[in-house]
């Protein structure tokens, strides 16, 4: 509690005031995508995939990418984007884009999905990870992929 005490003139009384202190919680970046996910009209089962990719691709929003630029997702620079800044990072000769924040990454990762006619209904991990594949999304064996997103699926707390 922090109570201010205010007296203008010696023949005033003394006045004490509460001010309630705030406390803000901002969201984190498990409950920004899935909400953001969810927000777009998608289920909750697509919401938590998504939010698996992001955390293996980013390994646990650890990465240069997720901290320094919002890119949670991994996605590379693209002229065409709509919501990457325009300013990209380079790492390992790659572009990578940079955004304002994690929803506009995450609303990144759904246009790229929805561009590809993603049918955003998968029964688990392993059907997502073969969709994700075939769409050349990443370079790693389609289990090892799969089983990354199973096991961070598992770490959800949402």
């Amino acid at each position: 509690m922090m109570f201010l005490s205010s007296a203008t003139r010696e023949e005033e009384p003394v006045r004490t005031y509460y001010l309630p202190e705030i406390v803000v919680v901002a969201p984190t970046v498990e409950q920004e995508i899935f909400r953001t996910v969810i927000d777009c009209g998608y289920d909750t089962t697509m919401a938590k995939l998504l939010v698996a990719q992001s955390r293996h691709e980013t390994g646990n929003w650890k990465s240069r990418l997720a901290r320094k630029a919002n890119n949670v997702f991994g996605m590379h620079h693209s002229k065409s984007s709509k919501r990457a800044t325009g300013s990209t990072v380079a790492e390992k000769k790659k572009n990578f884009a940079t955004y304002e924040s994690v929803e506009e990454s995450t609303l990144e990762a759904l246009d790229w999905l929805v561009k590809r006619d993603c049918p955003m209904k998968f029964k688990n991990s392993y059907e997502y990870a073969k969709w994700l594949k075939s769409k050349g999304y990443y370079e790693d064996t389609l289990s090892n992929y799969s089983n990354a997103l199973r096991a961070n699926l598992k770490q959800i707390k949402i």
